[in-house]
């Protein structure tokens, strides 16, 4: 079989704010993963995430000690609000994009509602009028009696309409975080026409990374322990219409796009997603039936067309 076109299609790409998400030939837009092989390190790898004795944290709109799990989405038109400027930790400045930033009065942060949390304060913009891409990292913002201090950890600027790998984004494996994470509205569609991304913990993640990470935070050194970009997909052997509601869902898309190791997190196995009140819990627990066990590590390599592109063949 050729693999000309195999692995992506262009009808089936994500929207925000009426924006493509990244051309159709994006990793983030990779399908067809389960006619990829199978590497030979799968059963080590997914047992060092925790194998059969894990199972999967699902999307949920339950808050706990005042935050909700889940990073949201700020979609804006800058030629409304205008572009902000931040200032940033100095350790992470020559990073990061210097600004300004088009940023809402009262953006959507991670760890919303109450954000005095551990949380990373993530703040995920999309502007629809130039379909740009930013990302700020502990960000903050204080009235000072005339206008806003606003600052931040790190942040990242990059178009949607390009395979090219920006400087630098504002995760571990220097991965684009915006298009990754599950989105209610999508669930809710029918379709999720995206790669999704998942999370563990960084004792278990491996100090090394694979295409399309470039980066790692994990501290394991061992052999068997999971590099950072990661690619699972669920296995064939898991039947789709056991599953109901918005849960099929994403179950079909696990199977057909599969998801990417590209954050750390305090859970050995965590699937992103967006931070929403909306989410169906009910609908969405029975992805905690899913394990480790249940996947596989697929070659990503085979799809990749260079190690300094995020494009597919």
């Amino acid at each position: 079989m050729s693999l000309t076109a195999l692995f992506h299609d262009s009808q089936t790409t994500a929207t925000l704010g009426g924006c493509r998400v990244f051309p159709a030939d994006h990793y983030m837009n990779a399908t067809n993963v389960n006619s990829l092989p199978v590497r030979a390190e799968s059963a080590a790898w997914l047992n060092s995430i925790g194998g059969a004795s894990t199972n999967l944290v699902a999307p949920s709109s339950n808050v706990w000690q005042g935050s909700r799990p889940g990073t949201p989405m700020n979609i804006v038109d800058s030629r409304s609000t205008g572009f902000k400027p931040v200032t940033f930790g100095h350790d992470w400045s020559a990073k990061s994009y210097l600004g300004p930033y088009p940023l809402p009065a009262s953006p959507a942060l991670q760890g919303a509602p109450n954000l005095s949390g551990a949380w990373d304060k993530r703040l995920m913009v999309v502007d629809s009028a130039e379909c740009m891409a930013y990302e700020l990292i502990q960000y903050t913002q204080v009235w000072n009696g005339t206008s806003f201090n606003r600052n931040a950890l790190a942040g990242a600027r990059y178009p949607l309409n390009s395979n090219d790998m920006p400087l630098g984004t504002t995760n571990a494996p220097n991965t684009p975080m915006i298009g990754q994470y599950v989105l209610n509205s999508e669930v809710n569609s029918g379709t999720i026409p995206h790669v999704m991304a998942f999370c563990s913990q960084n004792t278990r993640i491996s100090t090394s990374s694979l295409w399309p990470a470039r980066k790692s935070d994990g501290f394991n050194t061992a052999a068997d322990a999971m590099p950072m970009g990661t690619w699972i997909r669920l296995g064939s052997n898991i039947d789709p219409s056991s599953f109901t509601g918005g849960t099929r869902v994403i179950v079909e898309a696990l199977q057909t796009r599969g998801a990417v190791l590209t954050d750390s997190c305090a859970h050995p196995f965590s699937l992103l997603a967006e931070n929403s009140a909306d989410w169906n819990n009910a609908d969405m627990a029975q992805l905690t039936r899913l394990t480790p066990a249940d996947f596989q590590v697929v070659d990503s390599a085979v799809m990749k067309v260079s190690d300094s592109s995020y494009a597919v063949r």
